[in-house]
């Protein structure tokens, strides 16, 4: 994945070989991380926060969790 920017920094991601990547800290991604999703945009590629409780999404709201987080007493999340 090329890097735009400072490479232990980047600003954006170039698309490597038509693989989608996404911007996440600072780095190129091909998968976001846990609790985040990909959003893909003209203006770049970046992962976003998944809505509490969800351990995996598909776009933010409770109703897109593919995977939600250990339940406890007190954060009954169920899926």
């Amino acid at each position: 994945m090329k890097c735009q920017g400072n490479s232990t920094n980047c600003t954006a991601c170039d698309v490597d070989g038509g693989n989608t990547v996404y911007l996440s800290n600072g780095i190129c991604i091909q998968k976001c991380p846990d609790k985040f999703y990909g959003v893909t945009a003209v203006s770049g590629n970046t992962c976003s926060s998944c809505s509490d409780g969800c351990k995996a999404c598909y776009a933010v709201g409770f109703d897109k969790c593919t995977a939600c987080t250990i339940s406890t007493a007190s954060t009954p999340y169920y899926k």
